[in-house]
């Protein structure tokens, strides 16, 4: 269950970081749904923040501010410095990696 959550949480990251979608769009009307070539850019921000037990956080937003992906509850940092870093290695890995299909486990 814990693959599930990080792979979801990467999967949001990467659409967001990389510019890529597959989303419904609706037009001002709500009339009409268009399909979203994937060749859209994204629009989206990243908030870095402090916690209330005074931990250094990062979240996604996605264009509409709502949050898309964030850190396991248990990762925090005592700097910005060190959540911004983290916040470049992630960024660096969804920008080099290619999603794949979780390895079964062994029981």
């Amino acid at each position: 269950m814990k693959k599930l959550g990080r792979a979801m949480v990467l999967m949001a990251a990467l659409a967001l970081l990389t510019g890529t979608a597959s989303i419904d769009a609706q037009d001002k009307k709500g009339t009409e749904t268009k399909k979203a070539t994937g060749t859209e850019k994204v629009s989206g921000s990243v908030e870095v923040y402090k916690n209330d037990k005074g931990k250094w956080r990062y979240k996604i937003l996605n264009g509409e501010g709502k949050t898309i992906a964030m850190p396991l509850p248990q990762l925090n940092w005592e700097t910005k410095a060190e959540a911004v870093k983290a916040l470049d290695e992630l960024k660096t890995i969804l920008n080099t990696a290619k999603p794949t299909e979780p390895k079964e486990e062994k029981k």
